[in-house]
């Protein structure tokens, strides 16, 4: 039996945002639709009512470490010799493929050239989630037929890089209404001692590329001095070897918890006081919609053209310590919820796009 669509990402199970959380999210929305989806992923286990095809290292639940990595890369290259046969057998009419394959050299873009040269009938996207693709193999992507970005920003790195215009799609992340049980609630704040803690939150991958370091002394430096009511609590992998930053991260008032599930870390986000992105380098952050959608007060990244023209006031450009202290002492002070249009995100707008650019008919 064949399938309507086949994914190819990196993620599927056990993370809390990005490409697992989203895929997630696009396949089972499909599939409420009567579309078929099959997962090329790693190589993990939950729940998925469609078929899944674990070829991949699993990377989700690890921390950082270099050998290990190293050799799991290679091992997954090796493994991207088996997508032809899988395709051949799941015999999909549209194939989806995340775009971070292409950003490290390796095997991938030789494989799947070859798979588009022995399947030529078949219809090809990549989906582009971030600008993290060096800006010399962008052009990497013209094998695709059609090309996903998910924010104004990536669109705009794609085009000034010599994707045509007419390629590109662009199509907001996805994101569904959240509704919280209490019992999860309460569960999860007891489990990891946050009952009546007052606390800023950080969800997202510990390292210096997404500002962690600047967020710690921030907080350490302009923020516990003033406010010793407020702590912080970072949830995420530790993808650092940076010393400082882990020695930042033990000091008093600071919660790391680790990589937790989904609905764990909605849990923390739903309580508490504000909710904090610096990265630079987002597209469009899952975890800022997942909190605007929960309706809590946050401080959003720079360089995002959607933000910048809805709620440029929850901005924080500057990567001066001193005045991110001070934006986040205000914001504790008079929780506001943002101006940002978070139904523009709900599955009811963005799946027409995606049904219409991944030629999905029933």
């Amino acid at each position: 039996m064949s399938s309507d669509l086949l994914i190819i990402s990196p993620l599927f199970y056990g993370h809390a945002g990005g490409a697992s959380v989203y895929y997630r999210l696009l396949a089972n929305s499909l599939m409420e639709r009567n579309f078929s989806v099959s997962i090329i992923s790693e190589k993990s286990e939950g729940d998925f009512d469609g078929e899944y095809i674990g070829l991949f290292p699993a990377w989700a639940g690890k921390d950082r470490r270099l050998i290990r990595d190293y050799i799991s890369y290679f091992y997954q290259n090796i493994q991207y010799f088996r997508i032809s046969s899988v395709i051949k057998k799941v015999a999909p009419k549209t194939v989806l493929v995340h775009s971070s394959f292409f950003n490290h050299p390796g095997l991938f873009r030789i494989i799947l050239k070859a798979i588009i040269k022995k399947n030529p009938h078949l219809h090809y996207v990549a989906d582009v989630r971030d600008r993290l693709l060096p800006a010399r193999r962008i052009k990497e992507l013209d094998i695709f037929d059609s090309i996903i970005a998910c924010s104004e920003n990536v669109k705009n790195h794609l085009r000034q890089n010599g994707i045509s215009e007419k390629k590109i799609v662009l199509i907001p992340v996805i994101q569904e209404q959240i509704e919280l049980q209490k019992k999860q609630l309460i569960k999860t704040l007891k489990n990891y001692n946050l009952n009546g803690i007052k606390y800023i939150l950080y969800v997202g991958a510990v390292k210096e590329d997404k500002a962690v370091d600047i967020l710690l002394e921030s907080f350490l430096k302009h923020v516990r001095g003033i406010r010793p009511d407020v702590d912080l609590v970072l949830i995420g992998l530790m993808k650092t070897e940076n010393l400082r930053l882990k020695a930042l991260i033990k000091s008093e008032g600071i919660h790391y918890l680790g990589n937790l599930s989904r609905d764990e870390t909605l849990a923390v986000m739903k309580a508490a006081s504000l909710c904090v992105n610096l990265s630079p380098n987002e597209g469009m952050p899952r975890v800022s919609l997942e909190a605007i959608a929960l309706k809590k007060s946050v401080i959003l990244p720079p360089n995002i053209p959607e933000f910048i023209e809805f709620c440029s006031s929850d901005i924080v450009e500057s990567r001066d310590i001193r005045i991110i202290g001070q934006k986040i002492r205000e914001k504790i002070n008079k929780e506001h919820v943002t101006s940002y249009p978070i139904e523009n995100h709900y599955p009811n707008k963005v799946l027409p796009m995606y049904e219409n650019t991944l030629e999905l008919k029933n």
